[in-house]
C-alpha cells in the first residue's frame, strides 16, 4: 500500500455516512493509463476510488507532464471543484486497472451539508494535499535531485515503515519517469539519484520496486519536515 493520502477518507468517517455517499453514485472500472477526468473538465462529479491506483496530474500547454501526486484504495477526487465549481485543476490517469465509485456533483455536496465528519475529513484531506504540495514546491525551489527523489520515495512508503526499523519492501506501480515527473525532474537525474540512495545503503530497487534497507539514511538524505 502507497502512503499516497493517509488516512482515506472512507477509513475515518462514519460507517453510515460512508454507506450513504457510497450508494448515491454508480461504480466504474478504468483500465490502465485512461483517464478518470481531464484538467479543465466541469465540475460534474466526484470519484471515490475503491480499488487501484490513481496519478494525478498537470499537462502544460508546452506537453510537459507535472505529477502532484498519487491516490488510492479510499480517497476521494475531483471534491474541491465540486465543492467550489470552478473547473478541475488538474487531470487523473489509473496507473494500474483502477475501479471508482463516481457521484454527481449535487448528490455530493447533499451528502456533506448532511455529515459534518465527512466536511471534517474532506478539510484534513485537503489540509494533507496543500502540506504535501508545499513540500512538493519547496524542493524543486531549494533542493538537489537525491532530496527530491528521497523524499518521493518517503511519501510512498511513509505507512509501510516498520518501527523496528527491519526492511521494508513496496511493489510500486509507479515508473522512473512518473518520479521525475513528479520531482520535477529528468528522467536520468532520477537514476542518478536511485544510484546515490542504493550506495548509500538506503535503498534496493527492482521492476517497479523498491526495498527500503535503512529509514534513518534514507530520511537522512531527505527533507521529511513540511514547511509551514
Amino acid at each position: 500500500m502507497l502512503a499516497v493520502s493517509s488516512p482515506p477518507i472512507l477509513d475515518v468517517i462514519e460507517p453510515a455516512t460512508a454507506e450513504r455517499l457510497m450508494s448515491r453514485g454508480s461504480r466504474r472500472t478504468f483500465a490502465r493509463g485512461s483517464w478518470l477526468f481531464h484538467e479543465g473538465d466541469p465540475a460534474e462529479r466526484v470519484w471515490i476510488v475503491t480499488e487501484g491506483i490513481v496519478k494525478v496530474q498537470k499537462v502544460s500547454e508546452a506537453g510537459r507532464v507535472t505529477v502532484m501526486g498519487f491516490r488510492e484504495r479510499g480517497c476521494i477526487l475531483g471534491e474541491l471543484s465540486a465543492l467550489d465549481g470552478d473547473p478541475m485543476s488538474a487531470g487523473a490517469t489509473a496507473l494500474v486497472e483502477t475501479q471508482a465509485v463516481v457521484i454527481t456533483r449535487a448528490h455530493f455536496l447533499d451528502t456533506v451539508s448532511s455529515s459534518p465528519d465527512l466536511a471534517m475529513a474532506l478539510l484534513a484531506q485537503t489540509n494533507r494535499r496543500l502540506r504535501q504540495t508545499s513540500r512538493l514546491m519547496h524542493d524543486i525551489a531549494t533542493a538537489d535531485a537525491v532530496t527530491r527523489v528521497a523524499n518521493r520515495l518517503i511519501d510512498l512508503t511513509a505507512e509501510t515503515m516498520t518501527a523496528d526499523g527491519l526492511p521494508t519492501t513496496v511493489d510500486l506501480p509507479v515508473s522512473q519517469q512518473d518520479l521525475a515527473e513528479w520531482s520535477g525532474l529528468s528522467r536520468e537525474a532520477v537514476v542518478r539519484a536511485l544510484r546515490v540512495l542504493r550506495d548509500a545503503g538506503a535503498i534496493e530497487t527492482g521492476r517497479r520496486s523498491v526495498v527500503v534497507l535503512d529509514h534513518d539514511e534514507l530520511s537522512h538524505h531527505g527533507e521529511v519536515d513540511l514547511p509551514t
